[in-house]
């Protein structure tokens, strides 16, 4: 109340072109103001107030984030443009933000990898079968500690899971036609489905599962079962270690003629 001073101003420091704010404050009081918007450019480093007194606290020093830069590489057979296929949808799911920039890198699921294309991979999708020299290129990039996300598509692709899980005689059926599928069992402790534990978002029973596959999950050691259907009890997400990797297993795919999870 004492204040001798109720002109101040706040402005970016060493930034030309950004005027700064005129901000009024009687003696006593206190306001809230936006700070200044930054010229077109760089960020500004440092926001100053001046006509205060005390300068102990009259700077702000402010980085703008870079964005992280993810890539996901793509593992299948089929054109970007085709919306009956995964890879159409998968390329709308990640938005860019200001913290974060995925790019869907897509690779034929037939043509062999160079050692370049799992640099700075963060995730590995499969939706097609891959050889056994492929696999074999894999094999580094989970143990490592890559991830893999692996969408049993049809029953005839299990055998790339049991080379990638690294167990033998696993077989694959497609589960008896019905109305529809929808997700029964979720474990919303695992970090994959915390953000939806919330009661307000753990209502998956509009997401319709028209088909899926099924296997016996016992085979693969240390497998666990994220997620199943509530029409057969059946897997529906699997999580399987490999060394310091993880082989994430889906057992319907979310373009439209599994289901809906795309939307």
């Amino acid at each position: 109340t004492d204040a001798r001073k109720e002109q101040f101003k706040v402005q970016w420091d060493g930034l030309a072109g950004t005027p700064p704010l005129e901000a009024y404050v009687p003696p006593g009081q206190s306001r809230i103001f936006p700070a200044p918007k930054p010229a077109a450019g760089p960020g500004g480093e440092k926001l100053v107030l001046s006509g205060d007194e005390e300068d102990f606290d009259n700077s702000l020093y402010f980085i703008e984030p870079k964005a992280e830069q993810v890539k996901v590489l793509y593992l299948g057979n089929e054109a970007e443009t085709d919306s009956t296929q995964p890879l159409y949808y998968l390329k709308r799911a990640f938005q860019q933000t200001r913290r974060q920039i995925v790019q869907i890198v897509p690779h034929r699921a037939d043509a062999p990898l160079v050692s370049s294309d799992s640099e700075s991979t963060r995730l590995m999708i499969v939706t097609e079968t891959l050889s056994s020299d492929l696999v074999k290129t894999l094999r580094p990039f989970l143990s490592l500690g890559g991830t893999v996300l692996f969408v049993l598509k049809n029953a005839s692709t299990v055998q790339t899971l049991s080379d990638l899980a690294a167990v033998s005689g696993l077989v694959a059926n497609e589960a008896p036609a019905s109305r529809y599928a929808m997700l029964g069992e979720i474990n919303f402790q695992h970090p994959l489905f915390a953000p939806f534990a919330d009661p307000r978002f753990s209502d998956f029973t509009k997401i319709h599962f028209w088909k899926h596959r099924f296997f016996e999950a016992s085979q693969i050691p240390g497998a666990r079962i994220l997620a199943r259907f509530d029409d057969d009890k059946a897997p529906a997400l699997l999580e399987i270690p490999q060394d310091k990797g993880t082989l994430l297993v889906l057992t319907s795919g979310w373009q439209p003629a599994d289901s809906q999870l795309a939307l």
